[in-house]
């Protein structure tokens, strides 16, 4: 049975897709900016006269800045500060409705200090913080607070949620309808699909979004449901946008239709999120089972299935040690005490040498008393000195049950090179052991030692 694998590559991929997205967007916005500041009219102004006003482009720099100062697991104290600050800025001029004054002051102190010629009568337009754009901005300052709070589930449904803001903006822009555009600016639409989409890849590490990425059968369905929900919202934004182009409908016709459309959205997510949850279950069975199959029941350490994975995932710039031990004589313990005393003593020296070792030091179960050890960053002069503590602490074992008796081991000690294939070097680790036999037991043989010597003498 072989552990079903993730692509951790297409996880990874996404997380640079995800900072690609984010530095993009924050490109985009601080250009935007100087647009105001120098007032290049058509970099902030496109499309049916619908602006992205300084104040919006100030508090998604800011996100900008939150999502940047923090890295993929923690974040940082500036990036939570930003976040809160936003949070509540946004709260509080939407409690009191100072949003359009804002935008006014800033739109007057731009030109008094670049002396564009400001004229105080000419009306701001749509350059000023539509409501869309507020709810987008209070959403993903919400979110990013959230992030210091691990509510890894809820960033993420607040992320689908908010993910689809900017595109009904952008299928209005589209369709061209008026009445949708009026809630955010085409540049502010921009930089908002880039802000929150860069957020929702970031988010691909997580474990309930990592199958969605990394699964290719969970991944089609999570495309599935991305382009019903898209196909969904074109509904709803040219059904409105066909409507308002009728003189007499009922008013409610086009909230109806974008709500039944938001409503679709919800219970697609659910249903995604539910999907998730299952699949989540079933891998931890077969994580499950894949652990019972890789173990060896008596002595708790891995069998050679479970070797052969260790094995694999190695890192092949550097050498390892491949050692093969087992216990003297061992056929007599069994023949003078039974099985029993037997198993007793393999679990005993299992503990031995996994109590000795390292965590990077792996315990095989090889076959009856023979048991394999695997170690990395490996060299001949550390082997000695690791194997001499083994055989050393296996003489030592005291046994509770049996206090008259006392076992000792043999070890076949040699080098694994990186461009070596593991076959070739079980032999010679084999060959090894042997020789150990044959020089009186007790003792260890490795690639210095000749057939007709050995060191560690007991």
């Amino acid at each position: 049975m072989k552990q079903q694998e993730l692509n951790f590559k297409s996880v990874r991929n996404v997380l640079l897709l995800g900072n690609i997205w984010i530095n993009l967007g924050l490109l985009l916005t601080i250009t935007v900016i100087l647009g105001h500041i120098f007032d290049i009219q058509w970099l902030f102004m496109t499309f049916y006269d619908a602006g992205s006003s300084l104040q919006t482009l100030i508090l998604l720099l800011l996100l900008f800045l939150s999502a940047k100062l923090s890295s993929t697991y923690t974040q940082s104290t500036a990036s939570k500060v930003i976040s809160y600050s936003v949070t509540i800025y946004v709260l509080i001029s939407w409690i009191f409705g100072f949003t359009e004054a804002v935008d006014q002051w800033l739109w007057e102190v731009k030109y008094q200090l670049w002396d564009f010629g400001y004229d105080s009568s000419v009306d701001l337009g749509y350059n000023k913080m539509g409501s869309t754009t507020m709810i987008f901005i209070f959403s993903v300052s919400i979110i990013q607070a959230l992030k210091s709070k691990c509510c890894a589930a809820i960033r993420s449904w607040l992320l689908f949620f908010t993910a689809f803001l900017p595109f009904n903006i952008g299928v209005a822009y589209a369709v061209g309808n008026t009445y949708i555009i009026d809630y955010m600016g085409f540049t502010t639409m921009l930089i908002s699909g880039f802000l929150i989409w860069g957020l929702l890849f970031l988010q691909a590490h997580r474990p309930h979004m990592r199958y969605l990425v990394a699964d290719p059968k969970l991944f089609k369905i999570f495309l599935l449901t991305v382009v019903s929900v898209l196909l969904l919202q074109i509904f709803g934004v040219v059904a409105v946008t066909m409507i308002d182009s009728i003189d007499s409908y009922p008013m409610h016709w086009p909230a109806s239709i974008m709500a039944v459309s938001w409503v679709g959205l919800v219970f697609i997510i659910l249903a995604n999120y539910r999907v998730s949850l299952l699949s989540n279950e079933n891998r931890k069975l077969a994580r499950y089972a894949y652990k019972l199959a890789t173990l060896d029941r008596l002595t708790q350490t891995k069998n050679r299935l479970g070797f052969y994975d260790i094995f694999e995932q190695r890192d092949h710039s550097n050498d390892a040690g491949v050692i093969l031990c087992d216990i003297d004589d061992f056929k007599k313990v069994n023949d003078r005490y039974g099985h029993d005393v037997g198993d007793y003593v393999l679990v005993k020296f299992a503990d031995a040498l996994i109590r000795n070792s390292r965590d990077t030091d792996h315990i095989i179960r090889w076959g009856g008393e023979e048991f394999l050890i695997f170690t990395t960053n490996a060299s001949v002069e550390g082997l000695k000195i690791y194997v001499e503590k083994l055989r050393n602490a296996i003489q030592e074992l005291e046994f509770e049950d049996v206090p008259n008796l006392t076992i000792t081991s043999s070890f076949g000690v040699t080098v694994l090179a990186p461009d070596e294939t593991f076959d070739k070097v079980l032999i010679r680790a084999d060959e090894k052991l042997y020789h150990a036999k044959r020089s009186g037991k007790n003792r260890a043989v490795d690639d210095t030692t000749s057939h007709k010597e050995s060191f560690y003498n007991a």
